[in-house]
């Protein structure tokens, strides 16, 4: 693969490139419209976002969504993972920075929008940093975890209990 010179660095992550692998994996599989739009989206946790203070006791969660379109021509392309991430890279930024108490009270209507959307979404649900298994609510670490979805296009990513592994599950 040959990566363009860009003018701004990149922040990228494992998840935006684990993201943007099983998005690009996910389309590939697909048969479908070599210009349609592909919709991504995922769930940021905002805990640590400058704008907003929790205390240390905080039991709540505070969770925006984010997601991005982009035709599936790129993601198809030569350089489809590359284009995934900076258009992931993007909008992980613009959560960042943006108004993130606005992101948060129209989490659920987003979406609800992209699942309607007769374009091909992919959703991915949870991440390793969640740490679900270190979870304690006085009654003991968890044994088993499961996400319960109703859409056939998401992909759940979690930590492991016993190993230093991150688990992926295709509904």
């Amino acid at each position: 693969m040959y990566c363009q010179p860009q003018f701004r660095t990149l922040h990228i992550s494992t998840f935006v490139v684990t993201c943007s692998l099983i998005w690009v994996c996910m389309i590939k599989s697909e048969e479908s419209n070599y210009d349609e739009l592909c919709n991504f989206a995922f769930a940021a946790d905002c805990h640590g976002h400058p704008e907003l203070s929790f205390p240390s006791t905080y039991f709540g969660n505070c969770v925006v969504s984010g997601g991005v379109s982009i035709k599936r021509s790129l993601l198809v392309g030569e350089n489809g993972i590359i284009e995934g991430v900076k258009a992931i890279e993007r909008e992980v930024r613009n959560l960042k920075s943006s108004d993130i108490l606005k992101k948060a009270e129209t989490f659920m209507s987003d979406l609800k929008e992209f699942g309607k959307s007769e374009k091909s979404v992919l959703i991915i649900a949870g991440s390793p940093k969640l740490a679900l298994y270190d979870t304690n609510f006085w009654w003991g670490r968890p044994k088993k975890s499961e996400l319960l979805t109703g859409s056939s296009r998401t992909v759940s990513l979690s930590d492991c209990r016993k190993m230093k592994k991150v688990g992926l599950k295709l509904d």
